[in-house]
């Protein structure tokens, strides 16, 4: 009898999962399930999408023609409201379906902001997925944007500012806390970066969004915590993402984090029920504790080892590679997260920061701001272990 494998999500972790299965179980019937309308996509690209670097279809990573080579069912614009693990059976706005193996890739939804405004109110938008892409570029095509707000000095939040600024549209990036980038840089190579990106467009920091202005049922700007304001006719909210998790509500699914707990084989606590991408928390490879799952190469490797498991394999995951890099405003960055201690060694230049934390001679994290030239070597080290 063919095995029926079900996979909830297209992102990274889904599409990792595919390209192996289809390899080790071709004859297996696999339904994939999306809750977007488009087929799958690469969201690292995003920002060069909108900042009109490169033509739209860069971004995808699968076309119709893969689903339909593999016998794959694919539904997109989907959504998944219960699974039922006793019975292994999930039911979706597309109808009940049974699995004898599950492959969750639910990923992450943006977090919403807070802040009390007209439903219909329109120049108000999202810097997650492609459908937030589109909806921001069909608002330009068709209004005289002048000025964006971009709330949030996060990496997706930096990395939209400095897609439209690309474009020609005058940015202000506005941030509660202290520093840019909080959770992936110390105080001062935060400093470092922002005081550069402020040769390009202000950046507020220790500053957060209470009110929105609006004429009619468009936005016209926002009023600060401290009663100063700003005009804006477009603002783009980069707040972070949580985990989607709450269809695993009920199923017997450990969560910790407000994630998805996996084993070592990508396996949730139920035996049969595999999960990776932004939804999990997983060992870091460096220093062994749980954190979020939360880049592309991650979640892709995460996926094929799960593929690799559910067909009869036993391959182990050596755990997150806590590195995240990006560039913006033309400046190139790195970091392995942030740290409390401070580093071991910084050099700190006119135009590069390098901070470098090793504990018994061996690399445990860094940060580059301004240049990566050096990233290769540092990325050896830390994940090799050896001195630096």
């Amino acid at each position: 009898m063919k095995k029926r494998y079900i996979v909830i999500g297209t992102s990274a972790a889904g599409i990792g999962f595919l390209n192996k299965l289809v390899q080790l179980e071709p004859n297996a019937e696999i339904i994939c399930i999306s809750n977007e309308k488009e087929v799958p996509y690469n969201k690292c690209f995003l920002a060069d999408y909108l900042a009109q670097r490169g033509d739209r279809n860069r971004i995808y990573t699968k076309s119709l023609d893969f689903f339909n080579q593999h016998n794959i069912s694919l539904k997109l614009d989907t959504h998944v409201h219960q699974i039922d693990a006793s019975k292994q059976i999930i039911m979706s706005s597309a109808g009940s379906f049974e699995y004898d193996y599950l492959f969750l890739g639910l990923g992450a939804s943006p977090i919403k902001p807070s802040i009390q405004h007209p439903a219909e109110l329109k120049g108000i938008f999202s810097f997650y997925n492609l459908a937030d892409i589109i909806a921001i570029e069909e608002y330009i095509s068709k209004h005289s944007v002048q000025n964006v707000l971009v709330v949030g000095a996060g990496l997706s939040g930096l990395e939209c500012a400095d897609a439209l600024y690309q474009r020609g549209y005058p940015c202000t990036v506005v941030e509660r806390s202290s520093q840019i980038l909080s959770s992936l840089l110390n105080a001062d190579a935060a400093l470092f970066l922002a005081n550069k990106i402020e040769n390009f467009i202000p950046v507020m920091r220790n500053t957060t969004v209470k009110e929105l202005r609006y004429s009619g049922n468009v936005v016209t700007g926002a009023i600060f915590d401290d009663q100063s304001s700003i005009d804006a006719n477009m603002i783009i909210f980069a707040l972070g993402s949580k985990p989607n998790i709450s269809v695993t509500e009920q199923t017997g699914i450990t969560i910790e984090q407000n994630a998805i707990l996996v084993n070592e084989y990508m396996q949730t606590s139920m035996p049969n029920i595999y999960a990776g991408g932004d939804c999990i928390v997983a060992k870091n490879s460096v220093t062994g504790q749980l954190v979020r799952s939360c880049t592309w190469p991650d979640a892709m490797l995460q996926g094929l080892i799960a593929a690799q498991n559910c067909a009869g394999g036993s391959r182990a995951y050596s755990g997150i590679v806590p590195l995240v890099s990006s560039h913006f405003f033309g400046i190139q960055f790195a970091s392995t997260g942030c740290y409390k201690e401070q580093p071991t060694s910084v050099q700190h230049i006119d135009s590069e920061y390098e901070a470098i934390w090793q504990n018994d001679g061996k690399v445990k994290g860094f940060q580059l701001v301004g240049s990566a030239k050096r990233l290769p070597l540092l990325r050896r080290a830390l994940l090799t272990g050896q001195s630096y």
